[in-house]
């Protein structure tokens, strides 16, 4: 790039070395951005996929359970609740 550069600066003037130089940083940042890019939708794609999966399973699970605690409790009196009672009757 910089024997391009000096030959760019030698035939067309330093106007359009500059304006060479530009284009060639910016291509070789897009360059760069795409890699990133391919990079997080792969993640995105399988790991991600498979920890969101992981949630709802979790999440289905733990509604589940907290179903089942709530018709425990309607059937079944708190002893937390006779505990507290005991504890405002004493002086």
């Amino acid at each position: 790039m910089e024997q391009f550069l000096m030959k760019m600066l030698e035939t067309a003037g330093p106007l359009v070395a500059i304006v060479a130089f530009f284009i060639w940083r910016d291509s070789e940042r897009e360059k760069r951005q795409e890699k990133r890019n391919t990079l997080l939708e792969d993640f995105i794609r399988t790991d991600l996929v498979k920890v969101n999966g992981q949630v709802v399973t979790a999440m289905i699970e733990n509604t589940h359970s907290n179903e089942r605690l709530c018709e425990v409790l309607t059937h079944k009196p708190c002893l937390y609740e006779t505990v507290l009672k005991n504890e405002v009757k004493r002086p």
